[in-house]
């Protein structure tokens, strides 16, 4: 059963959202509204990221056209991301669950949110970040302080 999914970010800081899409070549929109399942609109959102023609279901299917994901703002400042769990265009195996291309797509999105997080702080606090990808795609950063 196809689902809308809510993930509570810490993101706080929009330039951290703009970064991450520019970074993964996605496009932040400000106000829409939620795609999903067979692109049913869901919800208004104050951002959607709008997913690049290169993200692929497992078909090797873009799904950029179908779905998208919503940002919501929350009372404290923090963004909800809504998304669908079941981007390959099939049913998820439980509404609790998400399927292979949506936990790739919907990891991406968080690693590289806080990549960009840690590059927004080390930058204020003057220190040095160098960002490695390892093979299985994730990034492993370094932070080293400078000599102010």
């Amino acid at each position: 059963m196809s689902k809308v999914c809510e993930i509570e970010l810490i993101a706080r800081n929009i330039a951290d959202v703009q970064a991450m899409c520019a970074k993964l070549g996605h496009t932040l929109r400000q106000r829409g509204r939620l795609r999903w399942y067979r692109t049913q609109e869901g919800e208004e959102c104050e951002y959607t990221i709008e997913l690049s023609d290169s993200v692929l279901d497992k078909y090797e299917r873009p799904v950029n056209k179908k779905y998208n994901i919503g940002l919501k703002r929350q009372p404290d400042g923090s963004y909800k991301l809504l998304h669908d769990n079941a981007m390959n265009g099939a049913e998820a195996p439980s509404a609790d669950t998400m399927d292979e291309t949506t936990r790739r797509v919907v990891g991406a999105v968080k690693q590289r949110l806080a990549v960009e997080a840690v590059r927004r702080t080390t930058a204020r606090n003057r220190q040095r970040m160098v960002e490695r990808v390892l093979a299985d795609g994730t990034i492993q950063v370094d932070v080293y302080d400078t000599e102010r």
